[in-house]
């Protein structure tokens, strides 16, 4: 069968999906990949792939601004070879944008054309009428993790496992590793570019000092700081990374660094980071694409995950990584609010805490063996590690595991997975892989208000959503249409329960009789009532 998986997003989603591709190529699938044309050298890196396919999207957005009817021409003849060539079974859309929506839809369209039998359509996909329709949970709940910061216990490329139907398996993430040729070219390069002052050096440490955003990006004097104790301690030369555009942070890393430094910031291909970073000991990072391709390449990293970026849904797919975020009650913060903090996570990560991390684990591949107490640092640490059920999970190392926050996630991970597996008739295991734990006695409350306010919602809206049944009077229409609009605004305004949001609206949208309203307000409060049940258990 041949699986055509379309993820029109940046690099470092691009790479996140190798995963996937090992997982369909294990199920022996024949795969296509279908990116964006700027990422045809990223597409490369990934193994288990048959066919690629680049999408020009900026010149079609340049013909459309022109000449629209030879832009949409120039689609239809780019998509006509793609489709001769590679004829898919299913289209599998990973991307949650409109414009890629119909472009899968038009891409199922064509190709029912061309082979008469037409393709399912898997991921973020349409409905008959043009509305956003997604055909799994899972789908639903990135949505809304995406949009509520710091409320998903999910690594997004375990959520494009389960999307794809490649979760049955141990993940593989492994991308392709650099042909020989291309580490030879690496290794001369680096050796034609060391100062004379890296003399006896030991190793290079790659640093990637850009992000998508300045503030989720930790100081450049940080870096500079961190580089320097690494050099003088460890002897390993600091190799600054990043785009053109992200050459004048670097500049200014290099600039503090009291010692040797190789600047290669816009001077690497995809392919070619690629090498640099195989030759590296490990990489320091903020939240990036560099970072993601560390972690495919089996570097180890670690990463400082700052503002509206954290290591449990964006984290790097590796064992054995360490992630580093501000112990502040803010963070991660919101999207689209401005902060009112002057950005004190950019420097809640201090550059002595990070380097002792490097340096104990250069010299003993442990991220916390010979390190002075980790806790009380500023900085909640985490290492990267599969759960028992295959999923990338974090653990702490900074004493954070009886936090409020951290005990949530994780029963967010127990109840969530199986509600989103949506397994019929397979009731919620009320055990933990961990030590029970109780929450704070204000967590708790808060908490615990917000369950029962849910759960009396649902329960009046399969009582109304029963009497409509049975008599469909205007007054109990307007009380069931008044409750579904209190329970979508809990779950929206709710720090806590925000993640259910998309997914409770994507259930609802796909319902179209009354009896299976009724039946999904049924699943959400059994949901709801398992989660009050352990948090009554646990209560101090």
């Amino acid at each position: 069968m041949n699986v055509l998986l379309v993820n029109l997003t940046r690099f470092g989603d691009l790479v996140q999906t190798q995963a996937v591709f090992s997982g369909l190529a294990r199920q022996g699938q024949s795969t296509g990949l279908l990116c964006l044309e700027n990422f045809r050298d990223a597409a490369l890196l990934l193994r288990d792939i048959n066919q690629r396919y680049a999408l020009p999207g900026a010149r079609l957005l340049r013909g459309l601004e022109t000449a629209w009817p030879g832009a949409v021409a120039d689609l239809e003849r780019w998509a006509a070879h793609c489709l001769q060539d590679f004829q898919p079974d299913v289209v599998c859309n990973l991307t949650p944008t409109l414009s890629a929506r119909l472009l899968c839809r038009y891409l199922v369209q064509e190709a029912a054309k061309l082979t008469g039998k037409l393709p399912q359509y898997t991921g973020f996909s349409l409905d008959e009428a043009g509305f956003g329709r997604d055909s799994s949970p899972w789908a639903s709940f990135l949505m809304g993790a995406t949009k509520a910061r710091g409320v998903s216990p999910f690594n997004i490329v375990d959520i494009f496992r389960k999307i794809s139907a490649t979760d049955s398996m141990p993940p593989q993430a492994l991308l392709a590793r650099p042909s020989d040729e291309a580490l030879a070219a690496a290794e001369e390069r680096l050796r034609a570019q060391m100062p004379p002052e890296a003399a006896g050096a030991t190793g290079f440490i790659a640093l990637q000092p850009g992000a998508s955003e300045e503030r989720r990006r930790w100081p450049t004097a940080s870096f500079a700081a961190l580089a320097t104790t690494v050099w003088r301690e460890a002897g390993l030369v600091p190799l600054l990374l990043g785009s053109q555009e992200e050459r004048e942070l670097s500049e200014a890393v290099a600039a503090g660094i009291a010692g040797p430094s190789i600047n290669l910031a816009g001077e690497t291909s995809l392919p070619e980071l690629a090498a640099i970073l195989s030759l590296c000991r490990l990489l320091v990072s903020n939240d990036t694409g560099t970072m993601h391709l560390a972690a495919g390449l089996d570097i180890p990293v670690l990463a400082v995950f700052l503002a509206t970026a954290q290591p449990w849904d964006t984290g790097p797919y590796r064992s054995g990584c360490c992630s580093l975020e501000p112990d502040l009650p803010c963070h991660p913060c919101p999207f689209g609010q401005e902060c009112p903090h002057e950005f004190a996570c950019r420097f809640s990560v201090s550059p002595e805490l990070a380097a002792e991390l490097v340096l104990g684990y250069a010299r003993t591949n442990s991220w916390n063996a010979g390190n002075a107490s980790l806790v009380g640092r500023g900085a909640r640490i985490w290492q990267s590690a599969h759960d028992e059920h295959g999923l990338m999970d974090l653990i702490s190392l900074s004493g954070h595991e009886k936090a409020d926050r951290t005990l949530w996630l994780r029963e967010q991970r127990h109840f969530y997975r199986q509600f989103l597996d949506r397994d019929p008739g397979t009731a919620f295991s009320p055990d933990l892989p961990v030590s029970s734990l109780p929450f704070s006695v204000d967590f708790t409350d808060q908490l615990g208000r917000e369950l029962t306010t849910a759960i009396t919602l649902l329960d009046a809206l399969e009582q109304q959503g029963s009497l409509l049944l049975a008599k469909p009077l205007a007054p109990i229409k307007e009380r069931f249409f008044s409750s579904l609009a209190r329970m979508d605004s809990l779950l929206r305004e709710s720090r806590s329960l925000a993640a259910l949001s998309l997914l409770w609206l994507g259930d609802m949208h796909e319902k179209d009789d009354l009896g299976a309203v009724v039946h999904l307000a049924s699943q959400y409060k059994t949901l709801l009532m398992s989660m009050r049940s352990r948090l009554q258990r646990e209560r101090p």
